[in-house]
Formats: structure tokens, C-alpha cells, sequence
């Protein structure tokens, strides 16, 4: 590598992460990637080396350090600035949590992707059994969430880049079904020994995934957010898959996904 691709650290996302999207790329058979938020460039020089042909993106592109690819300037929560389906493939690693309007950057991702297209989306888990816990306890997830001056501080340029949601696996996977994605697989990079010590509280969001009705299975994903991966994983990896199915969106309901 050059001493430019050399600089470019991750941010955000484990390695596991990055290994797991590779991975899911490679298996989709994709060769353009849109890459965004795409940091310092890790990952695209990881793109680069598998063959892929990378489009990277980011709200600080003055901050990518990648080789043989330019960064743009994009802000997800605003219109991506490419035709529709433009691309085999989206990857947005550590990226959606910190998107104040989800439910506007889920319709432009399913826009930009051909059908059949895979996006692969990494996220800190806030459902692990150790945040629950915590949850319960402190009617919080995450401490770095909570607001000024820590995050959401008006006065950072652009003030989108310092946002953060406490985002649960149930926004990302509605996400993605209210934008024309089939979930194909949610994955841990690695599990958390503390939510693993918490192991026998488990029961009770198995007790829920076995005999919550249908309503509830669809609306909170008690399936998914019951698996071992949701439980004790540390950080997730979501991968679907666009289907063919049209994306209409009643007036009201607009909006939706953003909740």
C-alpha cells in the first residue's frame, strides 16, 4: 500500500465488521459499491484490494486517506446525489445510528440499489442483554446519547456529523422492510462477555419471541431481537437483499420509520 492508503484507520466498526461485509459482497457477486459514511478510507482500500470498484461518500470527506478513489460530500439525512439504481451494492458501516432522518436515507438507499442489489448495514447493538439491563435500571441504553455538549451540539459543523440515536436492531430491520429490502442474515462480530454473564435473564425476551402474538413478532422483530447473536452480540451486522416489490409510501405514514 501507499503511505496515503497506510493512514487510513477504522472508525466505528470492529474489524469483524468490515470482514463480514466483504464477505456478504463477494457472495452477492457485486462489483459497485456505494461505500458511505466512508471515514478515513479503511474500508474502501479493503474494497479496492477484493475487486470491488468503490463510490465513497462521507459528511467530513476532507478526512478520507484511501488511495486511487475520491470522497464526496454527502449528508444522508438529504437526497443522495446519484441516479436510481446506480449501484450492485451499499455498505454503511457504523454509519445509520448517526442519521437523524433514518427513514429519508433507507428510501434514497433503496432508490440508488438495482434490484437484487445487497446493502450491508454494521451498527452497535443497544439490544444486547447488558443494555437492557441497563435500560432497565436507568431508563437509558448508552450514556453517549443523552445530548450536549457530549453530542447533538448545535454548534459543530455541519451539526448532523455529532448526532447519535440509541438506533435498536426493530429501526433497522423496519427500516428495510418498509424500503423494499428482504433481511437475509443478522450477525455479531463478537460477542459481549458482559451481557453473556446475564445469560439466565435471556428467558424473558425468549419467553417473548415463543409466545408474543402476531402483531408484536412484527412490530418490536421479537425473533430476531431474541437470537444469540442479538442477545450478546457487541455489534451487528445486518444484510439484505433489494426485492422487486415497488415502494409506496401513504402521505400518512410518512415518516414512519424515523420513529
Amino acid at each position: 500500500m501507499s503511505d496515503q492508503s497506510e493512514i487510513a484507520k477504522p472508525i466505528g466498526s470492529p474489524i469483524g465488521a468490515f470482514n463480514q461485509a466483504i464477505d456478504a459482497l463477494k457472495a452477492a457477486k457485486a462489483k459497485t459499491v456505494l461505500d458511505l459514511p466512508a471515514g478515513e478510507g479503511f474500508f474502501a482500500n479493503m474494497l479496492l484490494d477484493n475487486g470491488f470498484e468503490p463510490t465513497c461518500c462521507d459528511v467530513f470527506p476532507d478526512q478520507f486517506r484511501g488511495r486511487d478513489v475520491k470522497c464526496q460530500f454527502v449528508d444522508l439525512n438529504k437526497t443522495i446525489p446519484f441516479e436510481d439504481q446506480s449501484f450492485d451494492a451499499i455498505t454503511c458501516l457504523n454509519g445509520l445510528e448517526r442519521v437523524w432522518a433514518r427513514g429519508e436515507a433507507m428510501r434514497e438507499f433503496s432508490r440508488v440499489i438495482k434490484p437484487g442489489g445487497i446493502i450491508v448495514i454494521s451498527y452497535p447493538n443497544q439490544g444486547d442483554m447488558r443494555r437492557r439491563m441497563l435500560n432497565l435500571f436507568t431508563g437509558s441504553v448508552t450514556w453517549n446519547v443523552v445530548g450536549p455538549p457530549h453530542v447533538c451540539d448545535p454548534s459543530i459543523e455541519p451539526p448532523e456529523s455529532n448526532f447519535r440515536y440509541a438506533m435498536t436492531t426493530a429501526n433497522v430491520l423496519t427500516g428495510l422492510e418498509s424500503t423494499g429490502f428482504d433481511l437475509m442474515s443478522l450477525k455479531a462480530t463478537h460477542y459481549n462477555k458482559s451481557s453473556m454473564l446475564m445469560a439466565p435473564f435471556a428467558v424473558f425476551p425468549i419467553a417473548a419471541r415463543l409466545f408474543g402474538g402476531a402483531p408484536q413478532q412484527k412490530r418490536y422483530k421479537l425473533k430476531e431481537n431474541a437470537s444469540m447473536d442479538a442477545l450478546f452480540g457487541s455489534f451487528l451486522v445486518a444484510v439484505a437483499q433489494r426485492n422487486d416489490t415497488p415502494v409506496v409510501i401513504p402521505d400518512g405514514d410518512r415518516g414512519d420509520t424515523n420513529r
